[in-house]
């Protein structure tokens, strides 16, 4: 059991931990993501203008990440559907 608890938490840090490819421009476009909610000092949801979806960001020192904001289904939340 506890072997898989390990297996399933190290798939879970790799389907969230994510890479970018070389392509960075669009997160250079000022005004396309904004910070819609301010959760704490460690997070933030985050919206992408172009696409209308939310994202949550996580940044603590060196560390940080941006996945999708889930409902409680588990879609996507859209920006204008998030609770401010």
């Amino acid at each position: 059991m506890k072997k898989i608890r390990i297996i399933l938490a190290a798939m879970a840090a790799l389907v969230i931990s994510g890479c970018l490819d070389g392509n960075v421009d669009n997160w250079n476009d000022d005004g396309r993501i904004q910070t819609i909610v301010y959760i704490n000092n460690n997070f933030a949801i985050e919206c992408d203008r172009s696409t209308n979806m939310a994202y949550l960001r996580f940044g603590a020192g060196n560390h940080g990440g941006i996945t999708a904001y889930l409902d409680s289904d588990g879609k996507p939340m859209h920006c204008d559907n998030v609770k401010r």
